[in-house]
């Protein structure tokens, strides 16, 4: 190749490149906006099915006919939307269980009631309570107490979302939920769907 040709058959080569980097470029175009209607699609899919679970646990809540029947629906509720879901009541100054879903909750479900500690033993817990605010905190049995952690197999690596359930400023329970894929804004949801229904029960005249 002379000296003369080089030029014009790296100008040629270049061309071809550009050219073919072009087709690439259209074709990664239309696989990244297939991808991107599969997702979308699956997005859309993922939402509605949410929202349809959410609707069905509110309606469970609703039909309960008692503030403990509401507890039971909101715990097994909440627990399709985590891998763990307990419920404690609050008496004051101690915390006692009431009910887990998810997880291993089948056989924890029935003595749960069996666990019952002191707020002070449970300094992340308390300050839930005291605050009424909901807060992320961890299972280490400093937190939470000894006899919940082992209970329920909680430890410093566990990531807790401790929800507060209030009634007219009075704190009746947290709403202890762990696992990756939480869905904080559905269980929120239904937690205030509990709140508002066992104040309505309680307001409802005596028969």
């Amino acid at each position: 190749m002379s000296d003369s040709e080089t030029p014009a058959v790296r100008a040629e080569i270049i061309a071809i490149c550009q050219e073919h980097l072009a087709r690439l470029g259209e074709e990664a175009g239309r696989v990244a906006e297939d991808r991107l209607a599969t997702l979308a699609s699956k997005t859309a899919a993922d939402t509605a099915a949410l929202l349809d679970q959410i609707a069905a646990s509110t309606r469970r809540i609703r039909a309960a006919g008692d503030a403990a029947a509401v507890l039971v629906e909101l715990a097994d509720s909440v627990g399709q939307l985590c891998d763990r879901a307990v419920v404690l009541l609050n008496d004051g100054d101690r915390l006692t269980g009431f009910r887990a879903s998810g997880g291993e909750s089948p056989a924890e479900s029935t003595d749960l009631r069996q666990v019952s500690f002191d707020l002070a033993s449970a300094p992340a817990l308390a300050h839930a309570v005291e605050t009424k605010d909901a807060m992320v905190i961890t299972g280490g049995q400093h937190n939470v107490s000894h006899q919940l952690a082992s209970k329920l197999g909680y430890s410093d690596d566990t990531e807790l979302r401790a929800v507060p359930l209030v009634l007219r400023d009075t704190v009746l329970g947290l709403v202890l939920v762990d696992g990756a894929a939480v869905r904080e804004s559905a269980i929120e949801s239904l937690i205030l769907t509990a709140e508002a229904w066992i104040e309505a029960l309680n307001s409802r005249p005596k028969t």
